[in-house]
Parts: C-alpha cells; structure tokens; sequence
C-alpha cells in the first residue's frame, strides 16, 4: 500500500552554524521525504536543494551536514547517500559530481530533528557556479527518513523532489518544487564545510563598498554597491567560522544578534567576491 504523504511534522526545531554555506534560518518543524526503501528493491524519493559558490571563488567540501527526522517502526538507519549536481536550467544535472553511500552513526526511529554530519570519503572541489544536493536515507518501508524545512526562504531557488516510480502518487516523475506539492515552504537545512579559495576583487564597484556605522549597533548598511547584483552577504567571526548567511533584500543587515567584537562582511555578487571588516557594540 502506497503511503498518502511525502512530507511530515515533528515538535522541536533547532538551529546550526557551519563554514562555507549556510542554510538553516530556523527549522520549520515539518520534513520532506528523502529515503530508498532498502525492503522495496530500493525504491527511491529523493529531495534537493540548490547552493551557489561565487563566480571566481573555489570550495574544497570535506563535509555535509542535514537535519532531519524519522517516524515509525524501530529500525536504526545507519547509512545516507550524498550526491552534488551541477545545474542544469534550475534543475539537477543527469549525472552527479560526487555520489557517494556512506556509514553513519545509527539514528533510531522515532527520532525528533536530529544534525548528521557526513565527512566525504574525499575532498571534492567546486569551482564557482550554482549546484544541488541531494541528501537520502536508507531505511525499511516502514519507516523513513525527512530532510528538515526552513521556517523562512533560503538562499538560491527552491528545493525539489523526485519520485521516479511514483511511490507516492504525486506525479512528481521529474524533479519538482516542493511549492507544487502543496507545501506552503520551499526550502531544506543544511550545511556545507571546508575551505576556500576567495578571489581578490579589482572590480571598481565592489573595491568602492563602504559599511556603516562603524561600529554598527542594531544595523549595518552596505554602500556604494548595487544589491540587485548580490547573491548573499556572509558574516564571519575573527576565528573565520561563518555565523550568518543572508539572501540579498536590501543594504541593510540586521547585526543585533551578534555579540560585540569584530566581523567580516562579505558580499557575494556577480562580479566576484569583497569583504569589509567592521565592528558590533
């Protein structure tokens, strides 16, 4: 018997740090489906969603972390499949640049929303463009495992699912926005971790970027930057750990989070990649 829903609720939500991505926003407490059902002769649904890395800027990804959930049965999950697609018209390319199965630390059923960090066999290098991961569990029938949404929009388009045997009955045959299937969110938590080549800027428009007042209490303001050509705009501690990642919506960066100290603001547009540094009271 087919099941009736591809997404899922649960009752605790959490939020994450992470290195070279970040998009969490604040978990939704509901989940996609994102599982091969290891009794169904792997039957397969799997969920996506997109990330871009800068135009002259190179990543080395040594890790990925999802959140997610699983309900029924009491069968620990103890392995996922990680695959990284280059974009193909605002979909996952045919063939992945790293697919990978790998051993996990056994997670039981039920579990509430739970991070798991998946260290790559190898490091894999993405030179800038825009990509999509693709995270699935690997559980029985009964049971399953849900990628965490987003109470808010993340970075870059909205998530997708596929469903190539139509397990679920939603038609969703080719990669489908998650908005399609009748939910009212469009994006997944996770994490990407690493290190990264950033190229320096000699663009005139981004070497002119001002941020202001400095030091910035409750909002700091890019100027002299044209903020339809930003995609995100990063913020950085002194130890270098990523510790807010915003989508581009205006000059104005709500800081009043940040504890005091010195941060890096970086902007990442379409004509390369510039950073400021500045000051939280």
């Amino acid at each position: 018997m087919k099941k009736i829903l591809l997404f899922a609720i649960l009752g605790s939500t959490s939020v994450f740090a992470q290195d070279l991505y970040n998009q969490t926003n604040g978990n939704n407490g509901s989940g996609i489906v994102s599982n091969k059902y290891t009794d169904l002769a792997d039957t397969t649904v799997s969920s996506a969603d997109d990330f871009t890395v800068g135009a002259n800027d190179v990543w080395h990804v040594t890790n990925i972390t999802v959140r997610g959930f699983r309900n029924n049965a009491d069968v620990d999950m103890t392995s996922m499949k990680v695959e990284i697609f280059a974009d193909a018209n605002g979909v996952p390319a045919a063939t992945a640049l790293y697919s990978e199965e790998h051993t996990i630390t056994p997670i039981p059923s039920p579990v509430s929303d739970t991070a798991v960090n998946i260290v790559l066999n190898s490091t894999l290098d993405l030179s800038g463009g825009t990509y999509w991961l693709s995270v699935v569990g690997a559980t029985p029938s009964l049971s399953r495992w849900n990628w965490s949404g987003l109470a808010t929009t993340g970075n870059g388009a909205g998530a997708l699912l596929i469903d190539p045997l139509n397990f679920f009955d939603a038609g969703a045959t080719s990669w489908t926005p998650l908005t399609s299937l009748g939910l009212a969110w469009e994006s997944l938590s996770f994490k990407i971790g690493g290190s990264g080549d950033f190229a320096s800027v000699d663009n005139s428009e981004l070497a002119a970027l001002t941020v202001y007042p400095n030091p910035a209490l409750d909002v700091l303001t890019l100027g002299n930057v044209d903020m339809a050509t930003v995609n995100t705009v990063n913020i950085y501690n002194v130890s270098g750990q990523l510790v807010s990642t915003l989508a581009n919506t205006s000059n104005q960066v709500d800081v009043s989070e940040l504890a005091s100290g010195s941060y890096i603001v970086e902007l990442n547009t379409e004509n390369g990649t510039v950073r400021k540094q500045f000051m939280k009271n």
